[in-house]
């Protein structure tokens, strides 16, 4: 193949790769700024000030069991919010179990 063809087809290769990246941060662009406008609304009233206790947390597994977290005054609750889908949140979750293990219940890990 003659070299200049390559040449014109690494760019033509290029300008497609950065075409497509550009569209992407457009595409996020937009979803960032239509999240932005949903959150408009909220407001702090719920916000907790220091001394104040976590309400309990009510959720629903992948299975659909409903399950509710409480929070305990007597030991630290950390808790994990991170998708199965997610192969870097799964990976993570893996640490914090093995974390979770050596400090033995010192603190309480929950993943959600």
């Amino acid at each position: 193949m003659h070299p200049f063809r390559l040449s014109n087809l690494k760019r033509a290769f290029v300008g497609v790769l950065f075409l497509l990246s550009l569209s992407i941060n457009v595409l996020q662009a937009f979803r960032i700024y239509a999240l932005q406008l949903d959150n408009a609304g909220l407001s702090t009233k719920g916000a907790l000030t220091v001394g104040e206790s976590v309400p309990a947390l009510d959720v629903i597994d992948l299975q659909g069991t409903r399950a509710r977290i409480q929070y305990e005054q007597t030991q630290p609750t950390v808790l994990y919010v991170f998708s199965p889908s997610c192969a870097w949140c799964m990976r993570n979750a893996n640490a914090v179990n093995s974390f979770s293990k050596q400090i033995k219940g010192t603190i309480r890990f929950v993943g959600i």
